[in-house]
């Protein structure tokens, strides 16, 4: 079901091509690439980051997405708000509820967002979606480092107090967000937040 917001950001990643620019669509806890797969088969000429922790599920994003026309790009890391390591918890055995926990011994590498965006931005992208499901880490995420979120037209988010009781985990994105200019929209699991501004 399309939000009402549909138009707007139909004409924002029609606006960014006509500028010469290309459209990016970074799927933060990508799993096994379906929602880069529903993306790509919507805005056919964005590029695409796949960013996943589990070596497992991005073989599966690969596969899902081998017939993808659209450059995608694959990363074998967690984002966060700065560069740095973690481990990967699985504590229900479920390939979709990998977290992330900040270690400086981790084997997992950490990818600050706001440097990917803005690297992306000089090779001449645009910051077009971000898509969030990372499985509790977004109070991680959120903590500094924001300037990505300005540049961006639409973010969506699955947020995880409900597995995470007791823990304010969606604190630091709410307030976040509250403070700008955008529109708030829940669907389902995701919350939408839409720039005002674009």
């Amino acid at each position: 079901e399309k939000i009402l917001r549909h138009d707007d950001i139909l004409k924002t990643y029609r606006g960014i091509l006509a500028n010469g620019r290309v459209p990016l669509i970074v799927d933060c806890g990508a799993n096994i690439g379906l929602a880069t797969k529903y993306f790509n088969e919507q805005y056919i000429s964005a590029q695409f980051v796949v960013v996943e922790p589990d070596s497992d599920n991005l073989r599966y994003a690969k596969i899902n997405n081998k017939k993808s026309l659209a450059l995608v790009e694959y990363m074998e890391c967690g984002i966060n708000c700065n560069n740095g390591s973690a481990n990967l918890l699985n504590s229900s055995g479920d390939n979709t509820a990998y977290q992330t926990e900040i270690s400086n011994s981790g084997n997992i590498r950490l990818l600050s967002l706001n440097d990917l965006i803005n690297e992306k931005i000089a090779s001449g992208c645009d910051p077009f979606i971000i898509k969030i499901d990372i499985e509790g880490f977004e109070d991680n995420l959120f903590k500094s480092n924001l300037d990505w979120i300005k540049k961006c037209p639409l973010i969506m988010i699955e947020l995880h107090d409900w597995m995470l009781p007791y823990k304010s985990n969606s604190r630091f994105f709410l307030q976040a967000i509250a403070q700008r200019n955008r529109d708030f929209i829940l669907a389902g699991e995701n919350i939408f937040s839409v720039n005002n501004n674009n």
